[in-house]
């Protein structure tokens, strides 16, 4: 499958420029699940040997202030690079949180240290296709998913808002969390489902949605930050298509 990025500069913000591609890609949907996603980047840096990611929550943020980049052609949401787990609210964490439907694996997250916690939601950053390991022991014959993250790449979200509204985003994962603040330019608008769900967290193109209520099969746009360091390795693909 052929696959474009176009390369565009974020203006700078605390004092660094970042840099940024969207992934396009020709004859299907331009939107992928994000453990496909994650292939795509890994074999994307092979080729063109770059660090290239997905873009984190945080970045995810500056992005999408950025009207002058015109975001809005991207497809929406936008996958970042983070999942998130949590159960139904004020139900404590067992060991595992687990996750099923009837169309795709199951999705298991061991809670390491944070089993026997409420109130929280769990957040790793920076994911790789070997975080995830397909399990195939099941009697019934479906396979199960099991997200391979040890307990120092697993953060805790304090007072994870059993509702949907307006919250300030916790500082290191960039979920909406704490108090409901309507009168916060910082505030951003958070969607959730009831729970259980183990899924990305996603930006939607509005600029302050943040949703957490899509499986990881769930198919969306996919925004990579590339390095300064690494641009001019990819700055010529922009060149070869409109």
């Amino acid at each position: 499958m052929k696959t474009a990025i176009f390369p565009q500069q974020v203006a700078p913000h605390h004092g660094r420029t970042e840099r940024v591609g969207v992934f396009r890609k020709f004859n299907i949907a331009d939107r992928l699940p994000l453990i496909d996603a994650l292939e795509r980047v890994r074999r994307f840096n092979l080729e063109h040997g770059t660090s290239a990611t997905i873009i984190t929550p945080k970045a995810a943020d500056i992005v999408l202030s950025e009207p002058a980049l015109g975001f809005s052609f991207a497809p929406s949401p936008l996958l970042t690079n983070s999942i998130i787990a949590y159960e139904a609210p004020e139900q404590r964490l067992g060991k595992e949180i687990v996750y099923a439907d009837k169309e795709h694996p199951r999705v298991i997250l061991p809670t390491g240290r944070y089993a026997g916690a409420s109130g929280i939601a769990l957040v790793a950053i920076s994911l790789t296709p070997t975080d995830f390991r397909l399990d195939v022991r099941r009697e019934d014959g479906i396979n199960d998913l099991w997200l391979d993250i040890c307990d120092d790449r697993l953060m805790a979200v304090e007072n994870f808002p059993a509702q949907n509204g307006w919250y300030v985003p916790d500082a290191k994962t960039g979920v909406p969390a704490g108090d409901r603040r309507v009168d916060s330019d910082a505030a951003r608008d958070l969607w959730r489902i009831p729970g259980p769900i183990i899924g990305p967290v996603f930006r939607d193109i509005d600029e302050r949605t943040v949703l957490v209520m899509h499986d990881l099969f769930y198919r969306a746009g996919v925004v990579i930050d590339i390095p300064r360091n690494d641009f001019e390795k990819v700055k010529h693909l922009n060149d070869s298509f409109p």
